[in-house]
């Protein structure tokens, strides 16, 4: 019984291997005099709405070597947020950096004019293969609010890693492990 649940729980993490995958992350603030957005503008370049939610993903299409930018929007005052970008390790290309800029109104930014403050995430690539790669690469971004140090959507996992710590703990108060090994040894023996 127990040889079987080892050989699955092996077998599980040798196939982990072969889900390869990038992440890079970005932490950034949210000055206190941030003036809000109006509920009725419309972003022109890709966006992220934090309006009402504390996480938020998009997929976007980055050009190798080339800069990427995506708009936030419903940025709550004085709060911390991070950014996560995620494509598949099939994929190339790596990110020279990721920096966050707040355009003044009026200002005119990538072609696009607006009477708002605007909040926008600039995400720089490079290929890393030759030759360079041609093709749009498929990522994701998310945007997360920071509470107490961590990022909003670590919670559910915080809360089930601490689940199977208190599990795991009241098994084995409740069933001595050495107990059941002396059981086992002595089953053998006869």
């Amino acid at each position: 019984m127990m040889a079987t649940f080892l050989i699955r729980i092996i077998s599980f993490f040798s196939l982990c291997h072969l889900a390869l995958g990038n992440t890079e992350t970005y932490q950034f603030h949210v000055p206190k005099d941030f003036p809000e957005l109006s509920p009725s503008y419309v972003p022109k370049l890709p966006y992220i709405n934090a309006r009402n939610t504390t996480f938020r993903t998009i997929t976007t299409h980055l050009q190798p070597e080339a800069k990427t930018f995506v708009e936030l929007t419903g940025l709550k005052k004085n709060e911390n947020y991070m950014v996560k970008i995620c494509w598949t390790g099939i994929d190339p290309i790596s990110l020279k950096s990721i920096r966050h800029q707040f355009i003044p109104h009026g200002t005119v930014f990538k072609g696009t004019l607006s009477t708002q403050t605007r909040a926008v995430i600039l995400i720089e690539t490079r290929a890393d293969s030759y030759p360079i790669l041609q093709d749009k690469v498929k990522v994701d971004v998310s945007l997360a609010v920071i509470k107490l140090g961590i990022p909003v959507d670590m919670y559910s996992i915080l809360f089930y890693l601490a689940c199977v710590l208190i599990c795991a703990i009241s098994f084995i108060r409740a069933i001595d492990p050495f107990q059941l090994l002396e059981v086992r040894k002595q089953n053998k023996s006869d």
